[in-house]
C-alpha cells in the first residue's frame, strides 16, 4: 500500500481496509493471526512527453519592430496565436471555465481565406457547442515579452498565456521557442523575401500573356463581323460548325456580312513568355537545363550544361544554406528542451540498431554543426572528389601518414554522396587502438604449405644425403682398415717367407760348408791336395759355389722386394681412390648446405617494392654423390 502512495503515476481514488485471520507458522508449530486487507481503487497515468515540432502559419504571428535579423534569439515580443477547444487547455493544466470567453475580434486574414479552398474553417466554426462546452474553441495568445517581473533591474522573458483578457500562464522561459525560417534574409530586418516574391511580377505578366494568347485565338477561330439588316441575327450569333445564317431575299453574302480582321499575336507572344522565364532564371536562378525541360539539351555542349548546371545548383544550395541556420536554431530548442523536460530513459533507433538514450545524461551544447543536402551535380562532383582522395590515402597508408579509420570516413561519406544513409551496412568501423592482423590470404596460405612441402623435401633430401656420406665414410673406414690389414698380413707373410727362405739357405750353406769342412778336413789328414793344382781347383770350386749362393739368395731377395713394392703400389692407388671418393662427398654435402641456407630466398618471389611475399617456387637440383 505504501508502494502504490508513493507512485507518482498512481492515484488512489477509492480504499477500504478490513482485518481478517490466517494460519502462519510460528515458533511453536502453527498458530492464527489478524492481517489488513486493502481493497482499493487507482488511476494509473503514463506521462510520456515529447518536444512537438510545428509550422506556425506566419499570418497569425506577431514580432517585435525592434527585431533586426530573422532568428528570434533576443526578439523583444512575440506573439502567436490559435483556436483552441477549452478541454485542450485543460489538458495542458490550465483551469478554464466553460464560460470563458476571448476577444471575440476578426480571427479571418486574407491568408486563412486562401486556405480555407473548401471551406472546412467555416464548417467547423458553426458547429454547434451548446451541448459539449469542452469543444468550445477560443483564441488563445502565446506571448513571449522580455520584461524586468522581477524588479531586478534585468528584464528577463516570461512566457505569457492569455484567452480574452484572463491570463492563464505567466512563468519564467529561458529563449523563445519558435525558429525563423527565411530563404532569401534581408539586411537589418526580421521578415525576408521568398522565392515566390522575386517572381510575383513575373508570374502576373506571364498570366496576363496567356491569357491574351488564348483570348486571341478563340478570335481567329470565332470571329467577329459587321452584318447588315439583311442578315439573320440569331443565325449569326449562334456559332457552330456547318451552321446556317439566313439572309434576306435579294441579299448578297459577301455584301451583307463582312469579317473583321483580327492579327495572330501568338508567336509575338510567346516570345515575350520566353524572355520573361529568362528573368525568372535570372532572378531565381533555375534554368531549363537544371529543371530537366529543356528539349534541345541534347543539341548543348556537355560542358556549357554542366556549367549552367552547376550555378544553378549553387543557387539553390545557397538557400539551402540559409534555410540551415534556421533548422539549426530549431534543434537547439529541441536539445534545450528535452534536457530540460526529459525524466527517463528512452530506446529509439538510431543508424539503423535500437539503442537506449537518457537524455538526462547529455551535456548542454550551444553550437550545432548541420550537413546541407546536396544535388545530383553536386553529388557526382562529391564522389568523384571522395574517389580521389581514396586513392590518395592508399598510398598514403603504407608510410603512415593515413590510418584505416581515415580510410572508413572516407568511405562512409563516399556511400552517403551515392544516396545510402546508412555507410554501417556497407563498411564496418576499425576498432580503436593496435588493428588486429588481417585474416591470412587463401593463396598465400597455400603458397606457404607448397614452400613447405618443398623446404621438407630439400630437408628429407639434406638428410639422406648426410646419411650417405656417413655410410660412405664407414665403408671407407672399413675398407682402410681392411686394405691396412692385408697389407700388414700379406707383408707379414713375405717377411715370414724371407725368413724362412733365409734360413734355409742358411742352414743350407752351413751344412754344405760343415760338409765341405770335414771332407777337406779328411783330405788334409789323407794328404788331400798334395798338388797346387788340386789346390786351385778346390778354390776355383769354393768360389764358384760361394758365387752360386750368393747370386741365388739375392735373386730370390730381389724377387721378393719386387712383389713386396707391386702389392704396396696396388694400395696406395686404392687409396687415392677412396680419397677421391671422399672429396666428392663432402663437396657434395657443401652444396647441399649452401641450398638449404639460401632455401627461403632462392624459393621465395619478392615484391622488389613492397618487399611483400608474391609467391613462386624455385626449382632446386641436388648433386648425387657417386
Amino acid at each position: 500500500m505504501a508502494l502504490l502512495a508513493q507512485d507518482e503515476e498512481i492515484e488512489i481514488t477509492a480504499h477500504s481496509q478490513t482485518q481478517a485471520m490466517t494460519m502462519v507458522q510460528g515458533p511453536q508449530g502453527p498458530m492464527q493471526q489478524a492481517i489488513s486487507l486493502h481493497d482499493v481503487e487507482l488511476k494509473k497515468t503514463n506521462y510520456k512527453g515529447c518536444v512537438q515540432i510545428r509550422v506556425l502559419p506566419p499570418e497569425r504571428c506577431i514580432v517585435s519592430e525592434d527585431s533586426v535579423e530573422p532568428s528570434l534569439k533576443d526578439c523583444p515580443f512575440f506573439e502567436f496565436w490559435e483556436l483552441i477547444t477549452i478541454s485542450e487547455l485543460r489538458g495542458l493544466g490550465f483551469g478554464v471555465p466553460d464560460d470563458i470567453s476571448d476577444d471575440n475580434a476578426e480571427i479571418d486574414t486574407v491568408e486563412d481565406n486562401a486556405r480555407d479552398q473548401f471551406g472546412e474553417a467555416s464548417v467547423l466554426r458553426g458547429n454547434d457547442t451548446a451541448h459539449d462546452p469542452a469543444m468550445k474553441k477560443v483564441r488563445t495568445r502565446m506571448c513571449w515579452i522580455k520584461h524586468d517581473y522581477d524588479e531586478d533591474g534585468l528584464s528577463e522573458y516570461r512566457q505569457v498565456v492569455i484567452v480574452g483578457t484572463t491570463i492563464l500562464q505567466n512563468e519564467d522561459v529561458s529563449r523563445i521557442p519558435v525558429a525563423c525560417i527565411v530563404p532569401v534574409p534581408l539586411p537589418h530586418r526580421h521578415p525576408g523575401l521568398s522565392v515566390y516574391d522575386q517572381v510575383a511580377d513575373v508570374q502576373d505578366i506571364k498570366t496576363a500573356m496567356l491569357r491574351q494568347i488564348v483570348d486571341n485565338t478563340y478570335l481567329q477561330n470565332n470571329g467577329r463581323h459587321a452584318i447588315s439588316d439583311k442578315v439573320n441575327l440569331d443565325d449569326m450569333m449562334t456559332s457552330r460548325p456547318g451552321g446556317i445564317v439566313r439572309i434576306a431575299s435579294g441579299g448578297i453574302p459577301a455584301n451583307e456580312i463582312m469579317p473583321l480582321v483580327h492579327p495572330f499575336v501568338a508567336p509575338q507572344a510567346l516570345q515575350a513568355v520566353e524572355y520573361l522565364d529568362q528573368i525568372r532564371q535570372n532572378r531565381t536562378g533555375t534554368n531549363q537545363y537544371f529543371q530537366g525541360v529543356d528539349t534541345n539539351a541534347l543539341n548543348k555542349t556537355a560542358s556549357g550544361i554542366a556549367q549552367l548546371t552547376s550555378s544553378a545548383a549553387q543557387r539553390v544550395e545557397l538557400i539551402a544554406r540559409v534555410f540551415s541556420e534556421g533548422v539549426k536554431e530549431l534543434f537547439q530548442i529541441v536539445h534545450e528542451l528535452t534536457l530540460k523536460h526529459a525524466r527517463s530513459q528512452e530506446v529509439v533507433r538510431l543508424r539503423g540498431n535500437w539503442m537506449p538514450i537518457d537524455p538526462r545524461q547529455w551535456k548542454k551544447r550551444a553550437d550545432m554543426t548541420l550537413a546541407v543536402g546536396l544535388g545530383t551535380g553536386n553529388k557526382e562532383q562529391l564522389a568523384a572528389g571522395l574517389m580521389n582522395i581514396l586513392m590518395a590515402q592508399k598510398e598514403a597508408i603504407q608510410i603512415g601518414i593515413a590510418t584505416p579509420k581515415n580510410l572508413y570516413n572516407a568511405l562512409s561519406e563516399l556511400t552517403k554522396a551515392y544516396g545510402f544513409a546508412t555507410p554501417e551496412k556497407f563498411w564496418t568501423e576499425p576498432p580503436e587502438g593496435p588493428l588486429p592482423p588481417p585474416p591470412p590470404d587463401p593463396r598465400i596460405e597455400i603458397e606457404k604449405q607448397k614452400l613447405g612441402l618443398e623446404h621438407q623435401k630439400i630437408q628429407d633430401a639434406k638428410e639422406h644425403n648426410i646419411a650417405q656420406f656417413g655410410l660412405a665414410r664407414e665403408k671407407l673406414d672399413r675398407e682402410t682398415m681392411t686394405v691396412n690389414r692385408q697389407i700388414g698380413v700379406q707383408a707379414g707373410a713375405k717377411l715370414a717367407d724371407v725368413e724362412l727362405e733365409k734360413a734355409k739357405i742358411e742352414t743350407g750353406y752351413h751344412t754344405h760348408r760343415e760338409g765341405l769342412q770335414h771332407e777337406m778336413e779328411k783330405l788334409k789328414i789323407s794328404g788331400g791336395f798334395t798338388d797346387a793344382r788340386s789346390r786351385a781347383a778346390w778354390h776355383d770350386m769354393e768360389k764358384l759355389r760361394l758365387s752360386y749362393e750368393d747370386n741365388d739368395m739375392d735373386k730370390q731377395a730381389v724377387e721378393s722386394i719386387m712383389r713386396t713394392e707391386q702389392t704396396l703400389s696396388a694400395l696406395v692407388e686404392h687409396l687415392q681412390q677412396l680419397a677421391h671418393s671422399q672429396a666428392s662427398v663432402l663437396a657434395g654435402l657443401e652444396r647441399v648446405a649452401q641450398i638449404a641456407a639460401a632455401d627461403r630466398e632462392s624459393s621465395v618471389i619478392r615484391d622488389p617494392k613492397t618487399g611483400r611475399v608474391a609467391g613462386g617456387r624455385s626449382k632446386l637440383i641436388l648433386p648425387t654423390v657417386q
